[in-house]
C-alpha cells in the first residue's frame, strides 16, 4: 500500500461563497459514510465513466474491491488516475471529491483485511455467505482490491453558513 498519512494533499473548497472542510474535518467525513463513493474513470473512448463502490478511508487513501476483469479495472489501468465524490444524502449538505492515483492492493493478506472492512462496514459483518464466496475470490485474484491516494481534495459545508 502506498498510503502515508504524513502526505501533503491540497484541500480547495469547491464553491468560493460555501466553506469547506479541513484536512480532520476531512478524515472524519471520509471515515464515518456510508454512502457509495462515485469513482470517475474515462474509458477507450476518452468518454468519462462514473461507478458506485462500496469504500473504505483508512490511512489517507480510499479502497474498494471489484472484479479484475470488469471495464472498471480496464479504465483504471489506462490511466490510474481518476476523480472521485462523496457526499451527503440530505441536509446539512457537504462533501469530498477529488483526484486520486489508483493502484490495486498486490498483497494478499492486506487485500483480504481490506475486503473485510468494507463488507463488515456496509453489511454489518463479514461471515455471511455474499462475504465468505467474495472473500474466496480475493484468495484466488478473481476480485482485486484497488487503492486511491488522493492528490488533492475539494470540500463544502453547507452546514456551516
Amino acid at each position: 500500500m502506498t498510503s502515508d498519512p504524513a502526505r501533503s494533499v491540497k484541500v480547495t473548497k469547491a464553491m468560493p461563497t460555501v466553506p469547506g472542510l479541513d484536512r480532520s474535518e476531512i478524515d472524519r467525513f471520509l471515515t464515518s459514510k456510508k454512502i457509495p463513493l462515485s469513482l470517475a474513470a474515462v474509458d477507450e473512448g476518452g468518454e468519462p465513466v462514473i461507478y458506485p463502490v462500496w469504500f473504505l478511508y483508512e490511512g489517507g487513501s480510499l479502497f474498494f474491491f471489484t472484479n479484475n476483469d470488469t471495464r472498471k479495472v480496464q479504465n483504471l489501468g489506462r490511466r490510474k488516475r481518476v476523480y472521485f465524490s462523496v457526499d451527503t444524502e440530505a441536509d446539512p449538505l457537504m462533501g469530498v471529491k477529488g483526484k486520486a492515483r489508483a493502484n490495486v492492493v498486490a498483497d494478499k493478506t492486506i487485500s483480504q483485511d481490506i475486503f473485510k472492512k468494507i463488507i463488515t462496514k456496509y453489511m454489518g459483518d463479514a461471515e455471511n455467505s455474499y462475504a465468505k464466496s467474495m472473500l474466496e475470490k480475493i484468495k484466488d485474484g478473481t476480485t482485486i482490491v484497488v487503492e486511491l491516494s488522493p492528490l488533492f481534495y475539494s470540500t463544502w459545508d453547507y452546514g456551516k453558513t
